[in-house]
């Protein structure tokens, strides 16, 4: 399996969530020190916010070992009393993975066992290693990704948000004197802020990340028909 650093998987479903927790601190320091933003400020904070966007991927990762994993959602289509995929399609599934590899011999004689549910899983990490060249798989893949990133990002971001915005209003306040006078530029900040904490608390949330787990569940079991045999892998 090729991996490559901005392969698209990185750049939508890592990159793309923490450009969008970070993002406003640098309009925020445009907006409200516009006289002290020079082309050596600017590139400076960009680097330290780009810098920055390399280390929120690792603590993602740390942080969804602990909470915020969506359930196994693809192993339980694979199950013996799963209703979700009609019988003669999951039988189907069961002999393509059995002949793919002998450790999965338990799909010759399904049952609804524990034993049977661990073979489901294990099939299920087979899958994620071998079909990464199905797009369907790779699309769904990315997207049940980005939604969990976000999510982990979500208290992180209400908080960076409403900092922001009261720092916004608060510095201009002081230095203005007046409500009157704070520019335009700085309640334009502020609403950009605003909007963003309005789409944390309302457009992030578990149902979205259980919604695109179960999508991508599905194409995940779909792709076991495009599994190649272990003679076919010799032959191409």
């Amino acid at each position: 399996m090729k991996l490559d650093i901005l392969d698209p998987y990185n750049i939508r479903a890592r990159l793309s969530p923490s450009i969008i927790l970070l993002g406003p601190i640098a309009l925020t320091v445009f907006f409200c020190f516009e006289n002290l933003y020079t082309t050596l400020s600017s590139t400076i904070i960009l680097f330290i916010l780009l810098a920055l966007t390399n280390y929120i991927p690792i603590l993602q990762r740390k942080l969804s070992k602990q909470n915020l994993l969506p359930e196994n959602y693809a192993a339980q289509l694979l199950y013996y009393d799963n209703t979700e995929i009609d019988e003669v399609t999951r039988k189907r599934y069961y002999r393509k993975l059995a002949l793919v590899d002998s450790s999965f011999s338990l799909f010759l004689t399904p049952t609804n066992t524990q034993d049977f549910k661990n073979c489901c899983n294990s099939a299920i990490i087979y899958l994620r290693n071998n079909p990464r060249d199905n797009h369907l798989v790779l699309e769904e893949n990315i997207n049940c990704g980005f939604c969990k990133n976000m999510l982990i990002n979500k208290p992180v971001g209400i908080i960076l948000n409403i900092f922001l915005a009261a720092f916004s209003f608060s510095y201009s306040w002081i230095f203005s004197g007046s409500i009157v006078n704070i520019s335009g530029k700085i309640w334009f900040s502020i609403g950009i802020n605003f909007v963003l904490l309005l789409f944390w608390i309302i457009g992030i949330n578990k149902r979205m990340l259980d919604e695109a787990a179960k999508r991508y569940a599905h194409t995940l079991i779909y792709a076991i028909d495009s599994l190649k045999l272990k003679d076919e892998n010799e032959q191409s």
